[in-house]
């Protein structure tokens, strides 16, 4: 499965990439009620290589390993999440400079599934691309947000 969904931003590049670079803060655009919380496995700055452990609450508990595999300043941030089930999920955020700001495109790549998650396949199809519109209108707005 892979889904696509694009946002313009009013903010600039480098604040956008900043932002979604912090692990520890994509809680605030995750999809509600899935109750994330991303830790990373060792202090430091964010770089290729880096190991996140997310935990969460979709069809119950979940603890997943997030790895950086490609960072490109201001330009683009590549994630895999590796599910406890073995499914392996990619995600891709590229940035481009806008005349609004930031035109953002969200990727999300299937690489690895169980059998059940295969056989649910179907049901996924129809949720996901939601799901991947609701994190895209939410950093958004984060990112929008007027400083009090």
């Amino acid at each position: 499965m892979n889904i696509v969904k694009e946002a313009d931003i009013s903010a600039p590049p480098e604040k956008v990439y900043e932002y979604l670079l912090d692990f520890r803060r994509h809680s605030e655009w995750t999809t509600p009620g899935h109750g994330v919380h991303i830790t990373p496995d060792n202090e430091g700055a964010t770089a290729v290589g880096s190991t996140f452990i997310s935990e969460a609450h979709q069809f119950g508990s979940q603890r997943d390993r997030i790895s950086v595999i490609e960072l490109s300043p201001n330009q683009r941030i590549v994630y895999e999440a590796a599910m406890k089930n073995g499914d392996t999920f990619r995600h891709t955020l590229e940035l481009q400079p806008s005349e609004s700001g930031t035109h953002l495109i969200k990727r999300f790549q299937t690489l690895k599934l169980s059998l059940v998650s295969k056989l649910t396949m179907p049901i996924a199809a129809v949720i996901a691309p939601k799901l991947l519109a609701g994190d895209v209108e939410r950093i958004r707005a984060q990112l929008e947000k007027p400083i009090p």
